[in-house]
């Protein structure tokens, strides 16, 4: 997956939504729910406010701080209405809860940003970032 988006506060910073894990999902939990995410090389772990994790229906896995399996996804708009297709990429992961994440909602770290490759570009102030998906992984693109 090629991932692509803007510079926020000196940092690349994107929307991506959050939905429950595999399993948890078919017992009927909310629908994906929005975040702004900002990618953080500083970070060694990726960290979302508590309530977005709960409101997502991650799954709770005990710990300090709490750990929570959840599903990040990244919807592609473009791709879903020029070619009718889903256009999501998803990485099925366990993140940190942090009450107290201060500005964005969530910081996609270096557990995750090391599993793929992080351009940012200063002149245009953008960003390019390639992951292989799990859905990728799988076969499913």
């Amino acid at each position: 997956m090629r991932w692509s988006g803007g510079v926020s506060e000196g940092k690349p910073a994107t929307e991506l939504y959050l939905a429950a894990p595999p399993g948890i999902a078919a017992s009927g939990s909310g629908p994906p729910v929005p975040v702004w995410a900002l990618l953080d090389t500083d970070a060694p772990t990726t960290r979302v406010r508590a309530a977005l994790l709960i409101q997502a229906g991650g799954e709770p896995l005990g710990g300090s701080p709490p750990l929570y399996r959840v599903r990040i996804c990244f919807v592609d708009w473009f791709y879903a209405r020029r070619y009718g297709g889903p256009g999501v990429h998803f990485l099925d992961r366990v993140v940190a809860a942090d009450q107290d994440l201060a500005g964005p909602e969530m910081t996609l770290g270096r557990d995750i940003l090391s599993e793929g490759s992080l351009t940012v570009d200063s002149q245009t102030r953008g960003f390019r970032l390639e992951l292989l998906t799990d859905n990728e992984a799988a076969g499913g693109g």
